[in-house]
C-alpha cells in the first residue's frame, strides 16, 4: 500500500464509527498529500504538494494580497503567510508593494513561478481525470459530496441539528 508513514492500519479508526467522519477526512488528506507529493517530486518540482492550491490560484487570477489568498482559500492568514514564505524561499513567489496602498504587500507567481504552474496544471488535469475514473470505480463522486455536506453544515450546524432532532423527538 502506498499510505504516508503515521497511516500504520488504514482501518484502524473505522472502528470509531460515523461520528468520527473527520478522522476519515484527516486520514484521507494525508493519503492524497503523500501521493500527490509523489506527483509532484516526478516532475521535479521541489515544493510540498499542499502548496498546490496557492500556486493554482495565483497562476489563475494573478497577483494577489495574502489576506485575499487566505480568503479564497478558506485558510488561516497564518496559515496563507507560511506557505507564501515557503514558496517564496523556492523562488516561486515575488512579493511587490501594491501601487495604490504603499502599506499593502502583493505576491504574484515569479517567472519561475510560472513554469511550475505550467507543470502543475498538468499534474492537476492527470489527477483531475484519475478521481473521475476513482470516483466511477467507487461510486462515490467525492468532490460533490464534499461540496454538499460542507454547504449543508455551513447552513446548519452539528449542534444545531442534533438540537432540533431532539427537539422533535420530545
Amino acid at each position: 500500500m502506498n499510505l504516508p508513514k503515521e497511516i500504520a492500519d488504514l482501518h484502524a479508526a473505522d472502528k470509531l464509527g460515523i461520528a468520527f467522519v473527520g478522522i476519515q477526512l484527516f486520514q484521507l488528506l494525508s493519503i492524497v498529500e503523500h501521493q500527490g507529493q509523489e506527483l509532484v517530486d516526478r516532475e521535479g518540482i521541489e515544493i510540498p504538494s499542499r502548496s498546490g492550491s496557492t500556486i493554482a490560484y495565483l497562476h489563475r487570477y494573478g497577483r494577489t494580497s495574502i489576506t485575499d489568498l487566505a480568503h479564497f482559500l478558506g485558510m488561516s492568514h497564518q496559515l496563507a503567510s507560511h506557505r507564501v514564505k515557503d514558496l517564496k524561499s523556492h523562488g516561486i513567489i515575488s512579493e511587490e508593494r501594491d501601487p495604490d496602498d504603499g502599506r499593502r504587500t502583493l505576491i504574484a507567481l515569479s517567472k519561475t513561478g510560472k513554469s511550475v504552474a505550467r507543470k502543475m496544471e498538468s499534474i492537476c488535469q492527470d489527477t483531475e481525470a484519475e478521481f473521475l475514473i476513482l470516483f466511477e470505480e467507487t461510486g462515490v463522486d467525492l468532490f460533490d459530496a464534499l461540496i454538499k455536506v460542507k454547504s449543508a453544515l455551513a447552513e446548519r450546524s452539528l449542534a444545531k441539528r442534533i438540537s432540533q432532532r431532539h427537539q422533535a423527538s420530545t
